[in-house]
């Protein structure tokens, strides 16, 4: 099974951006002020629940042919999970308000 350059893997890949903005939006951008250096966190975040994303479809593919909502599953789970960790993660050793 060949999924390279299959649309589908933009649609996982659309997906797991829409995830990690999300996350991004739930997790950084609630407090009051925002971050200082949001620009760069987002960024972050936003690659790696893309990639995240394109790679839990491809396994949800590669798992089961027939049904590709699990596909969708496995690209909306991986990047949730991952962008999630990424976010709180760049906010370690922050204190207060500024995370």
């Amino acid at each position: 099974m060949n999924y390279i350059g299959d649309p589908t893997i933009f649609v996982f890949a659309l997906f797991g951006g829409a995830i990690a903005s999300w996350v991004m939006m739930r997790i950084k951008w609630l407090p009051d002020p925002p971050p200082p250096d949001i620009k760069g966190r987002y960024l972050t975040v936003l690659i790696v629940g893309i990639v995240a994303g394109v790679v839990g479809g491809y396994f949800g593919m590669a798992g089961s042919n027939l049904m590709p909502g699990l596909a969708m599953l496995g690209a909306g789970s991986a990047s949730f999970v991952a962008a999630g960790g990424i976010a709180i993660l760049s906010s370690a050793g922050r204190s207060g308000t500024d995370r």
